[in-house]
């Protein structure tokens, strides 16, 4: 009986993580068009002095201890990090709403800040849909894992009572 619900909850937890890729895949596209869109702006903003380009990037990451991914804002402006590695940047952490637009433009220029809070009003509901999908799993295995102890444990304490 236990053992068939495990393998119900382990199709379903299949399911789950099987849900998961196509929205990375979709962050991840929608992060690539961000990146074109930011480096056309410092092409044509280029020719003049005044103009700084975007150090804010957007990221898809995935912890490899928890599998969780994460949809979220870099900066890559000079910092004494870059000193270890000039492709390290600084993780711009969300607020409790998640981020902000006031969050997004104080971390960029003036041209840069609509087309990134265009981008996180696309990603937003993304990162919603990979935050619930995340606690559902952690939730599967926690279930998994305790029904697999009641399974090992059962036969055991079966022989204590007949003894």
């Amino acid at each position: 009986m236990l053992s068939t619900e495990i393998e119900v909850l382990k199709l379903v937890l299949e399911a789950i993580e099987d849900a998961e890729k196509p929205i990375v895949e979709s962050a991840q596209d929608i992060c690539d068009q961000h990146k074109k869109r930011r480096v056309l702006l410092d092409q044509i903003h280029g020719e003049s002095g005044d103009f700084k380009k975007s150090t804010l990037q957007v990221k898809v990451r995935q912890r490899k201890n928890s599998e969780k991914f994460y949809i979220t804002w870099v900066s890559h402006e000079y910092s004494p990090i870059k000193k270890i590695n000039r492709h390290w940047g600084k993780e711009i952490p969300p607020t409790k709403k998640g981020y902000t637009e006031k969050q997004l433009s104080k971390n960029c220029e003036d041209g840069h800040a609509k087309i990134n809070w265009e981008t996180e009003m696309q990603l937003a509901p993304l990162r919603e849909s990979l935050e619930v999908l995340h606690s559902s799993r952690v939730s599967l295995k926690k279930q998994i894992c305790k029904l697999s102890k009641t399974l090992f444990t059962v036969p055991a304490e079966e022989e204590n009572h007949d003894q």
